[in-house]
């Protein structure tokens, strides 16, 4: 694999465990979407260096890196206060949910403009070398 298609599989998993979870009918689909949700979160941990590296090189890894772990930390901290807001005035985290799946569909397309930018930049420094 490389990082485009971590990336995208991962946010792929946590959007459709999300979803899943804004319409548990079944103790047993609940788990499936648990399961899914989880392996979508190893995108926050595990996978910002595996995705960093390839979109912007060896150069300035640390801080972006940083960056993009700092934003994570903030979106963790954030969203919790959100969720239950939303639970306190509607009664139930279903729309906490699907929100948070189409805001990671729309996080894959921004991926796709990264990766795609990326390229390009990379095309432009190796005709550069020549």
């Amino acid at each position: 694999f490389g990082a485009k298609p971590v990336a995208i599989l991962c946010l792929s998993f946590s959007a459709i465990g999300q979803w899943m979870l804004s319409n548990v009918s079944d103790p047993t689909l609940s788990y499936v979407a648990v399961v899914l949700f989880s392996i979508g979160l190893c995108l926050t941990t595990v996978a910002i260096p595996l995705i960093a590296l390839p979109l912007f090189g060896t150069r300035g890894s640390a801080e972006i890196n940083g960056i993009i772990i700092g934003m994570v930390s903030l979106a963790s901290l954030i969203t919790p206060p959100i969720c239950n807001f939303i639970y306190d005035k509607i009664g139930t985290y279903s729309p906490s949910f699907k929100v948070a799946a189409v805001l990671e569909v729309f996080l894959i397309g921004i991926y796709f403009i990264m990766f795609a930018m990326a390229s390009k930049d990379r095309k432009k420094e190796l005709e550069a070398q020549k």
